[in-house]
């Protein structure tokens, strides 16, 4: 059996770093393989294209506001007209379906009418017999024009109506996608695309190369639905021309030149950058204005928006990425991360910087409690997690928390606004969704929450809740008294002392514990406390004669 030579020598930091660069490609694989990238728009479990919608006043596309957004899709909800009712002689005539908009006007080719009993002839004079008279449709002249009359108001009507109709279901689309968005609103995500690739080969793809965060608003007033961009700057389908398997530094340099850009992916100043992009991944790729009318054996890139809400998919293959660009960036590994991919050990000396900072902590003085340095008021149970986001914000000024439903981040938000509100801060907190503010506000603890003033729907309910807010507020400013102020200003007083005395406790208990692990330096010698301590335990006995215990500093007067 052999043995792998380099497993006797301690790994050098560019092997740990080659080894966790491995690891997170092949997770970022997993994810990829766990939610497969789509590769046509139109299977998106919710989709709609701009050429396919009708021409309508009460359909508007692409509208810029006084206040600079880009209103992308707006639908009115439209009046429908019912359909003509036929002529009252015709009603017996007339097959089911007439009032329907997508059907044509029929009749009865015949009827078969019954004629009124007679006597018979004969003898049985009491017997009396009903005889039945088919009837075709032509038999009557002016049941013929009635009919053609009504036909053609009809005709006129339909015309006017189809579009109508059509505006009608799409408003009825975006309806059911608004309870949709509201209900799995951390779930889904809403998008608008632009700059269609449509390929063969080697797989078939037809999706927008730039896609652009957007939002879906319900103006009750009009009633209509507008469908709005969102601040997030457009992207490139990045997943998608992964799995393409384009030049990757081509990419890259194209995302970096859209995010420097200042551009609408609706507008024109867009096909420059569409053409530019195509003609740099894709050698042979043609770029058109307007959908082909046949299909080619080379990759096209034409003008035609989509609109479709797609699953949150990508976040982790979006981190890992993300991860990996600093990784080559900075080359910084965390060292819980360090210690769960590689158990060999590590060359120390390139370890000896990021070692010595961490172990040679500073002395804590009173420098470090400053009135600006306190502890954080947090007004429900945090975990350190949760604390490390408060610490971050208060260093950094900005801080951004990630993670799946049901992990506390509402739950953070509502402990964060106790500590800001404690620290005579106001604070804004926005989302794309109602929803999510409706459950923050249940979030935030009873003694606080008239302090949060909702300005969500025109609704009642958050007038009511506004009207609270205020009420709590002026009640608040009522009833503070003096004496109120000077306890609340002592138990603070309290409060800091207990955690400066925290924060002494924790550092001694930090060097005690670097005390098990630091080398023990005796003579410029060093050995490990491990290895002294085997050393004692074998040589004990040979060396009880020397006094004990000794003080550290403490010159022996030994010949």
């Amino acid at each position: 059996m052999t043995m792998n030579p380099t497993s006797q020598r301690p790994l050098t930091m560019d092997e740990v770093r080659q080894r966790v660069d491995r690891v997170f490609k092949f997770l970022a694989e997993v994810a990829r393989r766990r939610a497969p990238v789509i590769r046509r728009w139109q299977e998106h479990f919710w989709k709609l294209i701009f050429s396919e919608l009708p021409d309508h006043p009460d359909v508007t596309r692409v509208q810029r506001t006084t206040d600079g957004q880009v209103i992308v899709l707006r639908v009115r909800r439209p009046k429908e007209t019912p359909c003509p009712p036929p002529p009252s002689q015709l009603l017996d005539w007339v097959l089911p379906g007439w009032a329907d908009v997508n059907q044509d006007a029929r009749h009865l080719p015949t009827r078969n009418l019954e004629v009124a009993p007679s006597a018979p002839s004969g003898n049985d004079s009491d017997a009396l017999f009903q005889t039945t008279v088919t009837i075709a449709f032509e038999d009557d002249q002016i049941r013929v024009d009635l009919f053609e009359a009504w036909k053609t108001q009809r005709e006129k009507w339909r015309d006017a109506e189809r579009p109508v109709r059509r505006v009608g279901a799409v408003y009825q689309r975006l309806f059911e996608l608004q309870g949709r968005l509201e209900r799995e609103s951390e779930r889904l995500a809403l998008w608008v695309g632009d700059g269609l690739l449509r390929a063969d080969a080697p797989v078939s793809v037809e999706y927008p190369l730039l896609v652009q965060r957007c939002e879906l608003l319900f103006d009750s007033k009009t009633p209509a639905f507008e469908i709005r961009e969102t601040s997030e700057p457009p992207e490139l389908a990045t997943p998608l021309l992964r799995e393409l398997q384009v030049d990757g530094r081509t990419l890259v340099n194209l995302r970096e030149k859209l995010a420097a850009l200042d551009i609408d992916i609706l507008d024109t100043d867009a096909k420059h950058f569409l053409a530019e992009a195509a003609h740099a991944l894709f050698p042979n790729c043609e770029v058109l204005q307007e959908r082909p009318a046949k299909a080619v054996d080379h990759p096209t890139v034409f003008r035609d928006p989509v609109v479709f809400a797609s699953h949150r998919t990508g976040g982790m293959v979006t981190a890992i990425d993300n991860f990996l660009r600093r990784l080559h960036e900075t080359g910084e590994i965390p060292g819980p991360l360090q210690d769960i991919i590689v158990s060999e050990p590590i060359n120390a000396e390139e370890q000896s910087c990021d070692q010595d900072e961490q172990a040679n902590d500073p002395p804590i003085t009173d420098a470090h409690f400053q009135r600006d340095d306190r502890p954080p008021l947090l007004t429900k149970p945090a975990n350190p997690e949760q604390e490390a986001v408060v610490t971050t914000l208060e260093r950094d000024g900005a801080v951004v928390v990630q993670g799946p439903p049901g992990t506390g981040k509402t739950h953070t938000i509502a402990n964060l606004l106790g500590h800001l509100l404690a620290h005579g801060k106001t604070v804004l907190v926005t989302s794309h969704t109602t929803k999510a503010l409706r459950v923050l506000r249940e979030k935030v603890v009873e003694e606080l929450r008239p302090l949060c003033v909702s300005v969500l729907d025109r609704d009642a309910e958050s007038r009511q809740q506004l009207e609270e807010s205020v009420k709590g507020i002026i009640h608040g400013l009522a009833t503070s008294r003096e004496e109120h102020l000077r306890q609340a200003g002592q138990a603070d007083a309290a409060r800091h002392q207990t955690w400066k005395k925290l924060k002494l406790i924790e550092q001694e208990l930090r060097r005690s514990i670097r005390d098990q692990y630091d080398d023990i330096v005796i003579g410029g010698e060093t050995i490990s406390p491990v290895a002294a301590a085997r050393l004692i335990h074998s040589e004990g006995t040979s060396h009880a004669w020397l006094p004990g215990p000794l003080e550290s500093g403490h010159v022996c007067q030994l010949s």
